[in-house]
């Protein structure tokens, strides 16, 4: 009986180890999920100090996935090169992400906003154009974590 519960005992810590073990690659694996989704995107880890980032166009198109800690706002610039409409969007695959475009910010300076989730804006002057993406403070709690930005610049 008592080499049983010895065995027994045995068995259970070797089972938590592996599992405790295991734990850390569990983390990393999901981590590599998220990216296999979209093996082509770009990934920036964005950080609150890390300021603007530029998204590259190739032909009016471009997707990129960020990180965002919660309450921060990400500044997403592009150039508009010619195209006159811009249709963007933005999204996670976490279903409680709580984002849109707060604000775009024309070459001029001027500002146009808040917007949702996805946006068809008439861009009236060419250059470079900010896309700024934050919580949607009304409609829910502040979020972290990676999301991926759609643009398309259409004529």
């Amino acid at each position: 009986m008592n080499k049983l519960l010895l065995v027994l005992a045995i068995l259970f810590l070797l089972l938590c180890g592996c599992t405790f073990a295991s734990g850390g690659d569990t983390s990393k694996q999901s981590l590599n999920e998220v990216h296999a989704d979209h093996p082509k995107q770009p990934v920036v880890a964005a950080t609150p100090h890390s300021g603007i980032i530029p998204i590259q166009l190739n032909e009016g198109h471009g997707q990129l996935q960020v990180h965002k800690e919660k309450d921060e706002t990400i500044y997403i610039e592009f150039n508009s090169d010619g195209y006159d409409r811009l249709h963007a969007r933005v999204f996670s695959a976490d279903s409680l992400s709580n984002l849109r475009f707060s604000q775009i910010v024309l070459p001029n300076g001027n500002t146009d906003g808040p917007f949702g989730g996805r946006m068809d804006y008439m861009l009236p002057i060419h250059g470079i154009y900010r896309l700024l993406i934050h919580e949607n403070l009304m409609a829910g709690d502040p979020w972290g974590g990676y999301f991926t930005v759609e643009i398309h610049l259409l004529n």
